[in-house]
């Protein structure tokens, strides 16, 4: 708990910071910048409220704003309350590319809670440099930022084709594996397999080689994840796992087949 309270305030400073050099360069710039210095302090100053609240109302006003993403930045990954991350998330987003740089510095962060904020705020920008930040997650030590990543790429149109198949399908069956957030992963596989038929028989391949080895809630999850799987190939397979001898797998292969037959 103080750890986690210090890593805040450290955050917080930082943010300080960045507002000090941002008013530093307002008033370079001569008398009439001194209406946008005001509304810069106004801002931060309701974005450090005690209020729930009032953070929210200080997080829509950045984002019409369009203000410095790096304060904002600071106090979005110190943010106690969801729905106030959430709206500080939007208005970053709101600030495009120029956001990239500092997010991407908290994608080292010891903490993986940190992490996975400064994930989820990279995928709401557009643009190479969000993209390539992510890539770079998928490697994370912890599943569910890795898997985070795999899940925000997936949902991407035009990789790099230097992004390999198993560098982002690998993720997402762990997540299947371990149940957590196991729905969007199987969707996102299922995007990814849509791709081509050689992307198709990969996943499945993965998939299956989890099947012979994972416990039986993983089992069923992973014969979910099969029925997101587009082709001949996985449908086949989710027939034969209707005779499985594990109700609840037979039970899910049986619904995802479409058949109605009971196992033999």
């Amino acid at each position: 708990m103080l750890s986690e309270l210090i890593d805040r305030t450290v955050r917080r400073i930082a943010a300080e910071r960045e507002l000090l050099t941002r008013l530093r360069e307002i008033e370079s710039n001569g008398p009439h910048s001194w209406q946008e210095a005001l509304s810069a302090v106004d801002l931060l100053s309701g974005l450090r409220s005690g209020r729930s609240q009032d953070r929210q109302a200080a997080a829509l006003r950045s984002g019409i704003a369009s203000a410095a993403p790096d304060p904002l930045i600071g106090i979005y990954l110190s943010e106690p309350e969801e729905g106030v991350a959430g709206s500080l998330r939007w208005a970053i987003a709101r600030t495009g590319e120029a956001a990239v740089p500092t997010l991407a510095a908290h994608l080292s962060d010891p903490v993986a809670a940190v992490r996975r904020r400064a994930v989820h705020a990279l995928g709401d920008i557009d643009g190479p440099g969000a993209a390539d930040a992510l890539v770079g997650v998928l490697s994370d030590p912890d599943p569910a930022t890795a898997g985070l990543a795999a899940i925000l790429l997936a949902s991407r149109s035009g990789l790099s084709g230097e992004l390999s198949l198993p560098a982002i399908s690998a993720p997402l069956v762990r997540l299947v594996v371990a149940g957590q957030d196991d729905v969007e992963a199987a969707e996102a596989l299922g995007r990814l397999a849509s791709g081509s038929v050689a992307a198709t028989g990969r996943i499945t391949s993965e998939l299956l080689d989890q099947l012979a080895v994972a416990d039986p809630a993983g089992r069923s999850r992973i014969v979910q994840a099969l029925g997101e799987i587009p082709g001949e190939g996985a449908a086949a397979i989710l027939l034969e796992l209707a005779d499985d001898p594990d109700p609840e797998v037979s039970r899910v292969a049986r619904y995802l087949a479409g058949s109605d037959a009971t196992p033999s």
